[in-house]
C-alpha cells in the first residue's frame, strides 16, 4: 500500500511537472510579435523585406498584388510610438491574428524596430537560414555549409531558430556571423530559441 501512495505521488509530481512547462511553452508562443513597415493612412503592416518607400501611395489592391506579408492593424493613437512616420519599420505585439481576407492584428504594444540586440539572452554564431539554425562554435569551416543536419549536430553545438518575421532576416545570408536576441529557449534537442532580433556582426 505504502509503495502504491509513493508511486501515485509520484506520477502526480510527472504531470504536473509536464503541464506547467507545455502551459510556459505555449503562454511564451501566444506572446507574439511582427516587423514590417507602417502604413498610417491605412492602418496596415507590410512584412515583406523588399518594401519599397515609393510604395506607400499605393492603394490596397496594388499593395495586396505587389506584396506577401500584409495585416490589417487595429490599435489605439495612444499605442503609437512618439514621433512614428509613415512607412517607418515597427514591432508589434499580439496575442492572436484574425484570419480575414487579410489577415487582421490586434495590437497590444508597439514600438519603433531597431536591428541591434540588448547584451541579456544573446546567442553569437553563424546562421543557416535554410536549416533556420545557429552555429555557435567560432571554429565553424565554410565547407561543412553543405553538411547535413545530422552531420552538422555531430560536429558543431547548434540551436534551433523560431524566427516568425522575415524582416528580422533583412540583410542577412547564410554563412554571416550573427547575434540573435531571443525571448526564451525551449527545452528540445537541439534547444530552439525565440527570436526577437538578428543583428549582423560581420
Amino acid at each position: 500500500m505504502k509503495g502504491f501512495i509513493v508511486m501515485f505521488l509520484l506520477l502526480m509530481g510527472l504531470n504536473y511537472f509536464v503541464y506547467m512547462h507545455l502551459s510556459s511553452a505555449s503562454s511564451e508562443y501566444g506572446k507574439r510579435s511582427q516587423i514590417g513597415y507602417l502604413l498610417l493612412d491605412k492602418h496596415m503592416l507590410i512584412g515583406d523585406k523588399d518594401f519599397q518607400q515609393a510604395d506607400l501611395h499605393l492603394d490596397v489592391n496594388r499593395l495586396k498584388e505587389k506584396y506577401d506579408t500584409i495585416y490589417y492593424l487595429s490599435y489605439k493613437a495612444s499605442q503609437l510610438p512618439e514621433g512614428i512616420k509613415n512607412g517607418d519599420k515597427v514591432k508589434v505585439s499580439y496575442s492572436k491574428i484574425s484570419q480575414t481576407k487579410i489577415p487582421q492584428i490586434a495590437v497590444k504594444a508597439m514600438e519603433l524596430y531597431t536591428s541591434s540586440c540588448e547584451k541579456k539572452s544573446v546567442l553569437v554564431g553563424h546562421i543557416y537560414i535554410e536549416e533556420k539554425i545557429l552555429i555557435e562554435d567560432g571554429n565553424l569551416h565554410a565547407k561543412d555549409i553543405h553538411l547535413d543536419m545530422d552531420e552538422l549536430q555531430a560536429k558543431y553545438q547548434i540551436v534551433l531558430l523560431h524566427i516568425e518575421s522575415p524582416l528580422l532576416l533583412e540583410g542577412i545570408v547564410s554563412g554571416d556571423q550573427v547575434a540573435i536576441g531571443y525571448s526564451r529557449m525551449l527545452e528540445s534537442y537541439p534547444p530552439k530559441a525565440l527570436v526577437t532580433c538578428i543583428e549582423k556582426l560581420n
